[in-house]
């Protein structure tokens, strides 16, 4: 019975200090850059455009600001393609 407790627990230590799980400094940081990334764009007209980049399929936009914060957010480098929404997109990011 002990020798099985004993097995029992050091499973849940292993399982519990693994080193795939997030550090919390690390996702209070990510956190705290996301936050940074995000600008107003209410205040932005409504005009929207298509954005990607080379051999990646593109994202429509409700503005350049919007995609500006999605750039900043994910760390990507989307230029604007074109106004308007991209042919066959899965919808506008609004924010």
């Amino acid at each position: 019975m002990k020798a099985s407790m004993f097995l029992l627990f050091a499973m849940i230590v292993v399982v519990s200090c693994r080193s795939d799980k997030p550090d919390l400094k690390q996702l209070k940081a990510e956190a705290a850059r996301k936050k940074a990334c995000m600008h107003d764009c209410s205040s932005v007209k409504f005009e929207p455009i298509c954005a990607g980049k080379q051999g990646e399929k593109p994202k429509s936009f409700g503005s350049e600001c919007v995609m500006n914060n999605y750039n900043c957010e994910n760390k990507d480098t989307l230029q604007k393609l074109s106004k308007g929404e991209c042919k066959g997109s899965d919808g506008i990011r609004l924010s």
